[in-house]
């Protein structure tokens, strides 16, 4: 499988988030629920897919405060 750069970023069709996200078309997630269920990017490049129509279906609130992801900090030790 080859996965093309579009405008900086790879872009792979066809796959969508897990089942579990989708509840958060009606209640509000937060940005650090969506940083999670998106595997781990960074907040603000979640927070700006949600913002420019990348990723759709999903009541992010933007009040939201991120939190701390030990999973983040254990990885980057590596």
């Amino acid at each position: 499988m080859r996965i093309l750069l579009s405008q900086g970023l790879y872009r792979i069709s066809g796959l969508t988030l897990p089942e579990s996200l989708k509840a958060c078309t009606t209640n509000p997630i937060s940005i650090s629920d969506l940083h999670r269920h998106m595997d781990h990017i960074s907040h603000g490049e979640a927070c700006h897919a949600v913002t420019l129509g990348l990723v759709t279906g999903v009541n992010l609130n933007f009040k939201s405060v991120p939190s701390f992801s030990e999973t983040c900090v254990k990885a980057r030790i590596l």
